[in-house]
C-alpha cells in the first residue's frame, strides 16, 4: 500500500520533495498546501516542470489537503517553531505524521521547550510522529560527529567547519544570510534575528548524544564584507557590503572548549568544504571537498528519512531517537 502524503510549502526546498516523492512508486502526493496565490490551484507537476500530471491542485486550505487522510506531510513553510507552531499542532491534530525541514524543530528543546512538549503531547494523543531534519542542522555539523564518534576510545573535542557557496544557492537563502547588505542593515536584518537558524541547535544535539553536560553555549555571527563587485543570480554587492555569514558556536565545560562549530556561507566563496575534526584517540578528520549542497541534500534527507519515522513509536522525534536512516533503495 502507498504512503499518502500531503507537501507543506512549495518554496524551492518544498517543490523539491514534492519531486522525489512523485518519482518514487511508494509515495503517491494527494495533496500540497501553498500559501502563495501564483501557486494556488495549478497542479504542483506544472510547477516542477514535469511532463506526467500529478492529478492534484495546490490549495491554500490546509483543511482541504488533510482531508485527505494522508499518513505523511512533508513540512517547508520557516525556520523556527513559533513561526510553524500552529500548522504542525493542526496536521498532528488531523492524525498525520510529519517531516519538517523547519531547523529550530531538529531539536526545539533548546529554545521552544514548551511548543516542543505541546506538539509532543498531541503527537503522542493523536498516535503519530513529528521529526525536523535537513543537512544543516540535521546532518553535517550533527549526525556526522556522532556517527564517527562511535570509533574513539577517548574523545577531548570535536571541531566542525562548513564553508557553503550562497552563489549557487536559492535567493531565499541568500537573502536570509545578507548578501548585498551593508554592515550596519546586516546588524539589524541578520545578527540580531540570530544568523543562520539551527547552529545552537546542532551544538545541543552533539553534546545530547555525547551525555557531555555544557556549562556554557556561545555564538557569535559577523558578516564576511566584500572588497570588490560580486554578482549573484539575484544580488548585485558592492565593495564594502555583505556578501553572507561568518557564524560560530562553542560549547564549553569546565572552561574549556568541548564542540566548535563554524558555518561561512557567503557569495563567491572559492573552496566549499565540510570538515569533522575528533580530538582524541583516535584522531579522526574527514573532508568533503566541494561541501555537501544543501538544496539538494535537504529534500533527500527528508525523504529518506520517512522510512524509520513512520515506524518510529508516536512523539517528537530528534535525530538521536532514529538516526542513522539510509537512502532508500525501496523505489
Amino acid at each position: 500500500m502507498k504512503i499518502k502524503v500531503v507537501q507543506f510549502g512549495l518554496g524551492k526546498i518544498g517543490k523539491e520533495i514534492s519531486k522525489l516523492v512523485l518519482n518514487r512508486d511508494r509515495f503517491e502526493l494527494v495533496g500540497a498546501v501553498e500559501k502563495d496565490r501564483e501557486k494556488v490551484g495549478r497542479d504542483p507537476a506544472e510547477l516542477l516542470n514535469l511532463t506526467n500530471p500529478s492529478g492534484i491542485t495546490v490549495t491554500d486550505n490546509p483543511g482541504e489537503a488533510l482531508a485527505e487522510k494522508p499518513d505523511l506531510a512533508f513540512h517547508s513553510t520557516a525556520s523556527r517553531v513559533s513561526e510553524v507552531h500552529k500548522q504542525l499542532k493542526h496536521i498532528l491534530e488531523r492524525g498525520t505524521n510529519v517531516i519538517s525541514t523547519s531547523e529550530e524543530l531538529t531539536y526545539p528543546h533548546l529554545q521552544a521547550q514548551e511548543r516542543a512538549d505541546e506538539l509532543d503531547g498531541i503527537a503522542k494523543e493523536n498516535g503519530v510522529t513529528i521529526f525536523g531534519t535537513g543537512v544543516n542542522p540535521g546532518f553535517v555539523m550533527d549526525l556526522l560527529p556522532l556517527t564517527f564518534s562511535g570509533v574513539a576510545r577517548t574523545l577531548e573535542k570535536i571541531t566542525v567547519k562548513r564553508v557553503q557557496n550562497a552563489s549557487v544557492r536559492r535567493k531565499a537563502l541568500q537573502s536570509k544570510i545578507g548578501v548585498g547588505l551593508s554592515e550596519e542593515e546586516f546588524d539589524e536584518k541578520v545578527r540580531q534575528k540570530g544568523g543562520h537558524v539551527g547552529l545552537i541547535e546542532s551544538l545541543s544535539l552533539v553534546s545530547t548524544g555525547l551525555g557531555w553536560k555544557l556549562d556554557e553555549i556561545e555564538e557569535r555571527t559577523d558578516p564576511v564584507i566584500t572588497g570588490e563587485k560580486i554578482e549573484t543570480e539575484y544580488f548585485k554587492v558592492k565593495p564594502g557590503e555583505s556578501l553572507g555569514i561568518d557564524q560560530t558556536a562553542i560549547g564549553t565545560m569546565a572552561g574549556e572548549e568541548k564542540i566548535k562549530l563554524n558555518l561561512q556561507i557567503f557569495a563567491g566563496a572559492s573552496n566549499p568544504v565540510d570538515e569533522v575534526s575528533l580530538r582524541g584517540v583516535p584522531e579522526v578528520r574527514i573532508k568533503v571537498p566541494g561541501g555537501i549542497h544543501g538544496d539538494i541534500a535537504t529534500p533527500a534527507i527528508a525523504v529518506n528519512s520517512s522510512q524509520k519515522v513512520l515506524q518510529e513509536s508516536p512523539g517528537l522525534l530528534t535525530l538521536l531517537d532514529i538516526y542513522p536512516y539510509l537512502y532508500n533503495f525501496e523505489q
